[in-house]
């Protein structure tokens, strides 16, 4: 057992102790942002994982890695820039896989709760402010304090900013018209109202707005499907071996791959004036085997690669002098 739920403190390797019930993500990706939802389906993959399901592919489970009908499922191994149906749930498989060892674990961690948790940092029915055990905070008592003050507003102040965005420092509502959240490639910014601490849902850009550098579009205010669906194409995997041309925006008639084209061919011109859209740093590429590094470069992606470097060393944490090492 290399970890997941229920994982105890435990002797790893030379009798040095380690905790392996710990998964780790990126928001960021070549220094830009990744959008919420693939954020949030790259947690869910990987607490699937942590759950005990393994990649919907091969053996484990069978051909559910189809991209046909309602999409791959969240276990799905490759990367992937399709918004379908089946992307942010469990495959039967998974499900099957997950089932077995909650079965098996689920009475030695998880127990049942009816009672608000001071000291999460998420406000719940029955506190005012949750600022987890910060004693310094100025608005809220932590979770440090008695039962029944604990996770409580202190005295004369009128929130805190562990209730929202629109409350200050200084235990106050922000002036209203104050910017709480800054405009995106597919929302418009928000402003407080001055009578709440919570920052007002944005509201979407238009359907079809561009975004992500020009190589996707806005739907229901998320950078979601890929620009070639604004001119009724599909997007394809760019056709030759110039891996540099496999970072391309392709375009392609519904159903018909041998169509596929580059945004700056003729073909598509009366679509995009020739215009070259090189897809972001991360982006899938060649048939999802690979990603699109900074330099807008297809690299197939390493089985001995950074990240099983970073999976080992996790492992073996004994082969690193210090933290500062093993970031090298």
């Amino acid at each position: 057992n290399w970890g997941g739920i229920c994982s105890k403190y435990t002797s790893i390797r030379n009798g040095r102790m380690s905790t392996l019930n710990t998964g780790l993500i990126t928001i960021q990706n070549y220094g830009q942002f990744l959008p919420s939802h693939q954020v949030q389906l790259t947690l869910a993959h990987e607490l699937g994982h942590s759950l005990g399901s393994p990649h919907d592919e091969g053996s484990n489970c069978g051909n559910l890695g189809s991209s046909g009908g309602k999409g791959r499922y969240l276990m799905f191994p490759h990367a992937t820039d399709e918004v379908r149906e089946n992307n942010d749930k469990f495959s039967p498989c998974s499900i099957k896989h997950i089932s077995k060892i909650l079965n098996l674990k689920k009475d030695d961690c998880f127990v049942a709760s009816d009672q608000p948790i001071c000291g999460n940092h998420i406000m719940e029915e029955g506190e005012e402010c949750d600022i987890g055990h910060n004693d310094t905070d100025l608005c809220c008592y932590s979770a440090r304090e008695a039962v029944g003050v604990q996770c409580r507003l202190k005295p004369g102040k009128v929130c805190s900013p562990s209730q929202g965005l629109c409350c200050g420092q200084n235990c106050e509502f922000k002036l209203l018209g104050q910017m709480c959240n800054e405009e995106t490639d597919c929302q418009r910014e928000s402003m407080c109202s001055g009578l709440s601490p919570l920052c007002p849902i944005p509201d979407p850009k238009e359907n079809l707005t561009v975004c992500s550098k020009g190589t996707r579009i806005c739907l229901n205010g998320v950078c979601a499907e890929s620009v070639c669906v604004k001119h009724g194409l599909q997007q394809c995997d760019c056709p030759g071996a110039n891996m540099k041309e496999k970072c391309h925006m392709c375009c392609q008639q519904p159903g018909k791959p041998e169509t596929c084209a580059s945004t700056s061919s003729s073909v598509l011109s009366r679509h995009f004036q020739k215009k070259l859209l090189p897809l972001v740093g991360g982006a899938p590429c060649s048939g999802t085997q690979g990603y699109c590094d900074k330099f807008h470069v297809c690299r197939i992606l390493d089985a001995d690669g950074p990240i099983a470097r970073l999976k080992n060393s996790f492992l073996h944490l004994d082969d690193f002098d210090d933290l500062g090492e093993w970031m090298k």
